[in-house]
């Protein structure tokens, strides 16, 4: 059996990156998503992977319009998707009167409505393969204890969305990749 196909979204930074070097050190074949697409050539470069073991697609995952032609790229490439590394975020840190509505917007379009599209755009692969592995790496956990924090906010939703809709599911759906 060929090596599990892997979907990293965020893949050119941070937990991203991280987590394409480890997989792509253990033969995944893995489906690179982020924005920036000179960074992930460089990581790509850096970690060693190999031609063929490797797809590049530069999506900004706001645009969800876009997102199925982006999965039906990387079936196409690939032929399956094993696993979504739903990864893909961004941080607002500060008190919250700094904190424009605007700003909050964004980071809700991009940490929960962009990674639920994403989802949902890989969910039909899964179901016709009867199996996947959804994961939705953390750097930190919830920290249940602060009254107002915007990073927990945007956990708590993830988190809420994402296990109610798979509570039915036969997929795992794991929280950091330890657990995978």
């Amino acid at each position: 059996m060929r090596p599990e196909v892997v979907v990293v979204s965020g893949a050119s930074r941070g937990i991203g990156a991280a987590t394409v070097r480890l997989l792509g050190a253990k033969g995944y074949r893995l489906a690179l998503l982020a924005r920036n697409g000179s960074e992930m050539q460089q990581l790509v470069k850096d970690a060693g992977l190999a031609q063929g073991q490797y797809l590049i697609l530069e999506v900004d995952l706001t645009q969800s319009e876009n997102l199925s032609s982006v999965i039906k790229q990387i079936v196409a490439h690939f032929e399956r998707i094993d696993v979504l590394v739903n990864n893909a975020g961004m941080g607002k840190f500060g008190p919250m009167e700094n904190i424009s509505v605007k700003e909050m917007m964004e980071l809700f379009q991009l940490n929960v409505f962009a990674g639920f599209a994403l989802t949902q755009s890989v969910l039909p692969h899964f179901k016709a393969q009867n199996a996947g592995v959804f994961v939705k790496p953390d750097a930190a956990p919830l920290q249940e204890e602060q009254p107002i924090a915007l990073p927990n906010l945007r956990k708590m939703a993830c988190l809420a969305v994402c296990r109610q809709n798979w509570k039915a599911a036969t997929y795992r759906f794991v929280t950091c990749i330890r657990d995978w």
